[in-house]
């Protein structure tokens, strides 16, 4: 552990706080559910922007509180998730419960929900580090409760959360200001492509070399000797390593499926804004086979360059003919057909007029490029800044010590003297129970 200023106290999670999980009352009992009593999921939490948390999606009835021995966490409670993922966290502003996928943490007297909360952001790295599991990993209770926790006077812990806020409020108000320009970026470049295009219309059938062609499904493998990409490839239109996973073929030929330099790949099933999401491979050959999930373009060179058809394919006319072709039904994720991609109306020009308009898109949106660099650096920094601010705080190095603040050690020292007198009172109790 890290040397701390003077006044502070290294402890831990569990020495001065609760922690507490949750749980599931069996969905199938209506009587169970939609109660008064507000209860809490990670999926809730992973749609909430607020710091504070009074209400999930769902709530219980006492029945279904007695029934999961559901556990009431006190308001100021600090809720974290506890898997799937590790790190959502919130504060409870009313009496509530939550499911399993919490090790929640109640403060004691001393120690600030504010101050928790954010030591918990700033902390869940290192939590991660400490869960466990194969299939996803979980931080349980007795871990949890081992998490170090740097403790400063209880006069300071005010005072960093104010600095903390104040630094954090800037930064989001900058992010705001980047987010704002990466979307005009993003029009500008769209507006770009749109103008580009011309030609007589022509099906996008009638531009192939070879039959369009669907990809493999099959399970990831982590030991397969096959990559292939994911459809995250196409939407970062990335075809780097990270978007990719392992398979092993069973009983089945993969030589017709390795992906080849000029080859376009077209989503077949994806949510509604992103189904026909296409993008353009340029190698190098043989890297991975592509999934069943999209549908390969190979096109006649002669009449059309795949990077000028690349470029067709991301217009709003083309992104909004695949999104009213796409049907599902409810419940599913909108898919296009191998006859809806054929049937693509695409502008086509003479081929020498398609490289003089790839050649001017190219300088018109090197300056748009630059900006987006620009703008990904300057996201990049408010992150890394973010998390300086968070580690200087909780090193004690965000704001000035006061010798006047009552020390660290004192307040450690009324926190175990207050567990200790309640654990009595509750061994009490059952002694007396029994």
């Amino acid at each position: 552990m890290s040397k701390l200023p003077s006044g502070w106290e290294w402890t831990t999670i569990g020495e001065v706080c609760d922690v507490v999980g949750g749980a599931t009352p069996k969905t199938s009992n209506p009587s169970y559910w939609g109660g008064s009593i507000p209860w809490v999921t990670p999926d809730d939490l992973s749609r909430h922007d607020r710091r504070g948390i009074s209400c999930g999606a769902r709530s219980l009835t006492d029945e279904g509180l007695r029934a999961a021995s559901v556990r009431i966490l006190p308001a100021g409670t600090v809720l974290f998730s506890s898997r799937a993922p590790i790190g959502y966290v919130a504060i409870a502003e009313v009496p509530l419960g939550t499911n399993q996928g919490f090790k929640s943490v109640v403060p004691p007297s001393g120690l600030l929900s504010d101050f928790l909360y954010w030591y918990l952001r700033f902390a869940t790295p290192l939590i991660e580090s400490m869960a466990s599991g194969t299939t996803f990993k979980e931080i349980s209770k007795r871990r949890m409760q081992e998490v170090p926790l740097p403790l400063p006077p209880r006069a300071e812990q005010e005072r960093i959360v104010a600095a903390i806020e104040e630094h954090l409020s800037r930064l989001d108000a900058a992010e705001r200001a980047l987010q704002a320009s990466n979307d005009r970026l993003e029009v500008l470049q769209q507006r770009l492509i749109d103008a580009a295009i011309e030609g007589e219309i022509v099906c996008l059938g009638d531009l192939l070399r070879e039959p369009l062609r669907n990809g493999l499904s099959a399970r990831a493998d982590a030991n397969g000797s096959i990559r292939v990409v994911t459809l995250t490839a196409v939407t970062q239109d990335a075809f780097v390593d990270d978007n990719t996973k392992r398979i092993e073929p069973k009983d089945r030929s993969v030589d017709d499926l390795w992906m080849q330099p000029g080859d376009i790949f077209i989503q077949r099933s994806n949510t509604p804004e992103l189904v026909g999401t296409a993008a353009l491979f340029d190698g190098p050959a043989d890297w991975a086979i592509f999934p069943d999930l999209l549908i390969r373009v190979r096109v006649d060179c002669a009449r059309v360059d795949p990077r000028y058809l690349t470029l067709v394919l991301r217009s709003t006319r083309l992104r909004r003919y695949f999104q009213q072709s796409a049907q599902g039904i409810a419940g599913s994720m909108p898919k296009i057909n191998q006859p809806v991609v054929e049937s693509a109306p695409i502008p086509l020009p003479s081929i020498e007029r398609q490289r003089e308009i790839l050649a001017r898109l190219s300088k018109e949106t090197e300056s748009v490029g630059r900006l987006e660099g620009a703008s990904s650096l300057a996201a990049r920094r408010a992150r890394s800044l973010r998390r300086s601010i968070l580690a200087a705080a909780f090193s004690g190095k965000l704001v000035p010590q006061d010798p006047d603040d009552e020390p660290a050690s004192v307040l450690l020292e009324r926190i175990r003297a207050e567990r200790a007198a309640a654990g009595s009172v509750k061994r009490t109790r059952k002694a007396k129970a029994s």
